[in-house]
């Protein structure tokens, strides 16, 4: 270790072998079971030859994660996370640096800036920001463990407890995750914070402490401190017997998943939107509702009981009033809005000028079938030379003097392909440049997408074939990958 004096730089704790009588069968036992639960959760990933990444913050769980990776035939580094919150935090950067320089173990530091100064929500916003570095310094083959143990399960159900969670918050934290692409893994689960303390006794590890952890105001420091320790007096093994409920919770989620995934049809499901489903109770939907948020919405966000009320209310419930205008606004410049049936997660509108290129370079360049891939009704010679032609909004061309369709021709079809009024401002029309400044063009320089100009169906236009307009109109984040609805 560092030569560093502990009262300047961290304050380190140094196990002490004389506290009890351990015997060394316990570090074997830990040891072995440990390899095999990290070896159990590797085989349930995709990654043929993964490597290791241990969130390392310095104190004793992370410190007997690190020691316990360090011992398998698997590659691994760490990863310090410095939230730059307390005035020790330069000192637990190193503390964390000399500990893996000792281990021969790769070492990185990452720091992060966090605005928030509030009490109880400092814990979520460094959380999240902290989440985000790590799964931003991921490669590839990696994966990224944490330290959680057995009592940091329980009190997250307490936790989520105590907020009227379902189902989802009382399974607490999952023994593997997929997140942000990535693998996240916990394979300390089912280990209590005395085996990881009778682990580093037999080891002399040395950790730091976190003088925040005695701080009472934030709820699971209270929880720890005070009201887990009177349950485990007054009920023995009161803490495993919390986690297992967490387990028991986490199979019912899983068969809730796999009632939503039989019950989601996909043609009422995609990127955007949720469809109502005809046959289906209140209670069936909210599950539809947070399997399509967590696995198909192309933009994310978790709702509480209060979205959930406005949700029946305006969406499931037979509604007098035009839905078509109700919207109601979310964190992270998000909302929930309604045409007819399907609801919609969108970004808030922004005010910004009309950009086409990201559908001409799908559309006009050189090879595309532009009928067939995206249902362009036009004249022949759009067809065989799109490179003449311009993808241009409604809004712009739909007074043109030549402009093929009527006003009820464009309400009827959009009503028809349930397009939201949000949509039709913007709708593309793919224009031939040398129509578009003659007040006398043929009408055949205009083709508005999904609509023929004679008799015949229009385009249908669900399902995935409207991504890329919805990137376009800035609903969704461009790039972004799209999940396709699997039933089999």
């Amino acid at each position: 270790m560092s030569d560093y004096p502990a009262a300047s730089y961290y304050c380190i704790h140094n196990a002490n072998l004389s506290d009890e009588s351990l015997l060394h069968d316990d570090r074997g036992s830990i040891s072995a079971a440990f390899s095999q639960s990290v070896h159990s959760l590797l085989r349930k990933t995709d990654l043929t030859s993964p490597s290791l990444v241990v969130a390392l913050s310095g104190g004793l769980d992370s410190a007997v994660l690190l020691h316990l990776c360090s011992q398998l035939s698997i590659p691994c580094r760490a990863v310090h996370i410095n939230h730059q919150l307390q005035s020790h935090s330069s000192g637990w950067q190193a503390f964390c640096r000399d500990l893996c320089r000792q281990w021969s173990i790769p070492f990185k530091s990452i720091n992060v800036c966090i605005t928030s100064r509030n009490r109880q929500g400092l814990e979520a916003v460094a959380r999240q920001a902290r989440y985000q570095a790590l799964f931003s310094d991921l490669a590839e083959n990696e994966v990224l463990l944490t330290a959680h143990h057995e009592n940091d399960q329980a009190e997250t159900f307490l936790l989520n407890s105590l907020r009227q969670t379902g189902i989802g918050g009382l399974s607490a934290m999952p023994e593997i995750q997929r997140k942000r692409q990535k693998w996240l893994l916990r394979p300390l689960l089912t280990f209590s914070r005395n085996d990881l303390s009778a682990y580093a006794k037999v080891e002399n590890l040395q950790w730091i402490e976190d003088p925040s952890n005695a701080d009472l105001m934030f709820r699971r420091n209270w929880l720890r401190r005070k009201i887990v320790p009177e349950l485990q007096q007054e009920v023995p093994g009161a803490v495993h017997n919390l986690a297992e409920t967490a387990k028991n919770a986490q199979e019912s989620q899983d068969l809730l998943e796999r009632l939503a995934r039989l019950q989601l049809q996909p043609e009422l499901a995609t990127a955007l939107y949720l469809e109502k489903h005809p046959e289906l109770d209140w209670p069936e939907h909210k599950n539809l509702v947070q399997y399509w948020l967590k696995h198909l919405a192309g933009n994310k966000i978790l709702v509480n009981r209060v979205h959930f009320a406005w949700l029946e209310q305006y969406w499931y419930r037979p509604f007098t009033g035009k839905n078509h205008r109700l919207a109601y606004k979310l964190p992270q410049g998000l909302e929930f809005r309604i045409y007819k049936d399907r609801l919609y997660l969108l970004k808030e509108p922004e005010t910004k000028a009309f950009n086409a290129s990201v559908f001409s370079a799908a559309l006009l360049s050189p090879g595309t079938k532009v009928e067939s891939r995206w249902c362009f009704w036009g004249s022949g010679q759009l067809n065989r030379a799109p490179q003449v032609a311009d993808i241009r909004p409604l809004s712009e061309v739909k007074t043109h003097s030549a402009f093929p369709f009527s006003k009820k021709d464009l309400k009827n079809f959009f009503q028809e392909q349930k397009i939201p009024y949000w949509e039709r401002i913007d709708w593309p029309v793919l224009v031939s440049r040398e129509y578009m400044h003659e007040s006398n063009s043929d009408e055949n320089g205009f083709s508005v997408l999904g609509l023929r100009k004679s008799s015949g169906d229009n385009c249908n236009l669900g399902g995935f074939d409207q991504v890329a307009l919805w990137q376009w109109l800035g609903l969704l984040s461009e790039g972004m990958e799209i999940p396709l609805l699997d039933n089999s």
